[in-house]
């Protein structure tokens, strides 16, 4: 069970990477919540407004804690490692990428109807001086 869910996390990266890609979030309920699946469509319509869209590639992902503990749920813990940046819709040109950035990520699974479901995802990204605060980014009182 542990690998099941652990590739339904690796699977709802790789299909979040290519729905920023392509500007369509639709794959990603194959893997998640369709309450998740529309927040990461609407994080990817405001940067679209920017006129951008989000490139990004998984460049590491280390699993620290799988617990199945209870019955059809699972609580997923991971340490990953993106690259990422934001490309013009016309001109393709990429700006403020970013390199190796490390974030811990807890993700929550329910077993429904004898699939895994990702529904709901708790990130922290590292402090780095090129990028607002996480708490800045995401308007959280210290």
């Amino acid at each position: 069970m542990a690998k099941t869910v652990q590739e339904r996390v690796v699977t709802y990266n790789r299909l979040l990477t290519e729905g920023y890609q392509a500007g369509n979030m639709t794959a990603l309920q194959q893997v998640a919540s369709t309450a998740l699946a529309e927040k990461a469509y609407y994080h990817m319509a405001a940067i679209a407004e920017g006129k951008k869209r989000m490139i990004s590639q998984l460049k590491k992902i280390d699993f620290r804690e799988t617990d199945c503990a209870q019955q059809n749920k699972c609580r997923v813990v991971t340490r990953e490692v993106w690259d990422f940046g934001y490309a013009d819709l016309k001109t393709n040109e990429v700006s403020n990428q970013v390199k190796d950035y490390a974030y811990d990520v807890q993700y929550l699974l329910e077993n429904r109807q004898g699939q895994w479901i990702i529904t709901e995802i708790t990130a922290s990204g590292e402090e780095r001086k090129e990028l607002p605060s996480w708490d800045k980014m995401f308007n959280k009182k210290q």
